[in-house]
């Protein structure tokens, strides 16, 4: 079984390392087609002389991991039902493709997420497609919003890419601990559990801003 880390910055810089000492019997493979850059080092987890090196890469000899430095699209790679993939990028075309990849390979994924003081993760399993469950319906902006596709550059394409760089250190690390718990729940207690009562009784998506957290349930939502 292997798990993918997919996007290796903001998020996924602070992520990986717990998340190997949490699943340290799995094999990792780190995906992320973008270069760290001095912008990037008041917030992720580089050190300062591997400016202008592949984040994957960097993030792989630094843990002892796989790593495929491209950014990811549906299809490039073929998982098994037993993957998890962690999905820590920053714009909606790629969590789109990673939702796609879960209906397409029958495997779950953990999302994560941020703005400058909130962050916020979620939990996919392909059961849930077309569900009030399925981030693609709770958030339909992530099926037409092509802004900040960091593939973009590389195809000459004009869809805007992010420009500002407003996240907060604090925001990123805290999406990745909550990143962190929801994959813990499932993929550790939720095995103590019967299907019906990790449908019910774990959360499938956690908010977390500056003075309070949300955690939604099975209960909290009507398919």
């Amino acid at each position: 079984m292997k798990h993918y880390l997919i996007g290796a910055g903001g998020v996924g810089s602070w992520l990986i390392r717990p998340a190997m000492k949490l699943f340290p019997e799995q094999k990792w493979v780190i995906v992320d087609g973008d270069v760290f850059e001095s912008k990037n080092t008041d917030r992720q987890l580089f050190p300062a002389d591997q400016i202008g090196k592949n984040k994957a890469e960097v993030l792989a000899n630094r843990n002892g991991t796989e790593f495929v430095d491209q950014y990811f699209s549906l299809g490039r790679i073929e998982f098994d039902p037993e993957t998890l993939l962690w999905c820590a990028v920053d714009n909606h075309a790629a969590r789109k493709e990673v939702l796609e990849s879960c209906d397409l390979f029958d495997c779950q994924c953990v999302m994560g997420g941020n703005e400058r003081t909130s962050s916020s993760a979620f939990w996919y399993d392909p059961s849930w497609r077309q569900t009030n469950k399925d981030p693609r319906i709770r958030y339909p902006d992530i099926n037409t919003d092509r802004r900040f596709d960091p593939r973009a550059r590389q195809i000459g394409c004009t869809v805007e890419i992010a420009s500002g760089d407003t996240q907060l250190i604090s925001a990123n690390h805290s999406a990745a601990s909550l990143m962190l718990h929801l994959a813990a729940l499932w993929m550790l207690e939720g095995r103590k559990l019967s299907p019906e009562d990790r449908a019910k009784y774990l959360p499938f998506e956690i908010q977390q801003n500056m003075t309070s957290a949300k955690v939604l349930k099975g209960d909290d939502v009507n398919d």
